[in-house]
């Protein structure tokens, strides 16, 4: 699958990463701070290898889904 990534809404899959690693490090885990921190700091081609790893569906993150 080609990604465009005009499409993207990287500030609501950035947001969305924010919180579960914020959660994942006040419920799991402190050490959820470090993936916290690099989805801060990461590009668009970072964040959507992080959403990947971490099994977002980045179907919910297109601005114009086309079916």
């Amino acid at each position: 699958m080609e990604i465009d990534y005009n499409d993207f809404d990287f500030d609501s899959l950035r947001n969305d990463l924010e919180d579960y690693f914020t959660s994942a490090y006040f419920i799991v885990s402190p050490l959820a701070i470090k993936e916290l921190s690099e989805v801060e700091d990461a590009s668009e081609i970072e964040l959507i290898k992080i959403a990947q790893n971490n099994g977002f569906n980045l179907n919910n993150y297109i601005k114009f889904y086309r079916r």
